[in-house]
């Protein structure tokens, strides 16, 4: 954490006298050293830190360095803003609490929306950490604290290394059709991950937060395809399958299983019951792609 007593205060000064300037109609100039080429639009940068000051101190020098900036208070609004907002670098702390920077880096690096951004680590703690962080995926890795002018370079330096055109927008799998889906999981990390990036891709998502109500869950909200999680621990998903196809009200809704035992015998069991079964852990566009077909055409393995 910076604080104002740390060696930092120099460039913390700096941004405050910084903010003061445009605020009197001056025109500042920034400090030598900085390759941002002006000559196109201002890259994007998403900033990802679960502290408030740190967001502060970092996301007003890079946009006085010329940065469009996007801030995330945790991993989760990172994931959403990365996919929604495709910046052109992230800014990745390490040390957030739930969805902390080393498993949202592993996220962003399995969706094919977001896995060519590049993402440069931040992190207040050793050198453990920075092996972590390269081989989830990071592209660069700076210690806290570090000056926001250091912070800066390290942008440029990432940016000029992937110069290529920033990817197109993804074009959407199967069908194309919105559907409204339900995601029954009982891992709070895969349900978030798998809600965002279904409705990032055009769906109407609901979850069922309490696995037992999945089936008056499905009654109310009519889904077009549930998502469940066949291996939920308190409420066995294949009971919940079932209990899914016994009820004249639910028995024809497509359902994408997903388990850790996707064996043959198992998929043979799923398409008995009328679902797809993927295995996890489940990228999330495969998991689009089973949605896509299983809102588009029959119920896999019945008639």
């Amino acid at each position: 954490m910076l604080r104002r007593s740390d060696p930092a205060d120099r460039d913390a000064e700096w941004v405050v006298a910084a903010g003061r300037s445009r605020s009197s109609g001056a025109d500042p100039q920034p400090r030598s050293g900085l390759p941002l080429d002006r000559r196109h639009g201002a890259p994007v940068v998403l900033l990802a830190d679960d502290l408030e000051d740190q967001r502060e101190l970092y996301g007003q020098y890079l946009e006085f360095a010329g940065y469009e900036v996007v801030l995330a208070r945790d991993g989760y609004e990172a994931i959403d803003l990365a996919l929604r907002r495709r910046p052109d670098v992230v800014i990745m702390d390490l040390a957030m609490p739930g969805l902390d920077g080393f498993e949202t880096t592993q996220r962003l690096k399995l969706l094919e929306a977001t896995r060519a951004i590049p993402i440069i680590a931040l992190t207040a703690h050793g050198a453990l950490p920075r092996e972590w962080a390269l081989s989830a995926g990071c592209a660069a890795y700076l210690k806290k604290p570090c000056y926001p002018h250091d912070l800066a370079l390290e942008i440029s330096s990432v940016l000029a290394k992937a110069s290529g055109p920033r990817p197109a927008p993804v074009v959407p799998l199967g069908s194309g059709l919105p559907a409204r889906v339900l995601v029954v999981d009982g891992s709070v990390g895969d349900r978030e991950l798998f809600a965002e990036y279904l409705e990032y891709r055009g769906c109407t998502v609901s979850v069922s937060v309490v696995p037992s109500t999945a089936g008056s869950d499905v009654r109310r909200l009519r889904p077009d395809v549930i998502v469940l999680d066949l291996d939920l621990p308190q409420v066995a998903g294949w009971n919940i399958l079932r209990d899914l196809r016994r009820d004249p009200d639910t028995r024809d809704v497509p359902v994408v299983g997903l388990s850790r035992q996707a064996t043959e015998a198992k998929r043979a069991e799923a398409r008995a019951l009328g679902a797809a079964l993927l295995a996890k852990p489940c990228e999330p566009d495969a998991l689009y792609l089973a949605v896509s077909k299983a809102s588009a055409g029959p119920v896999p393995g019945r008639d």
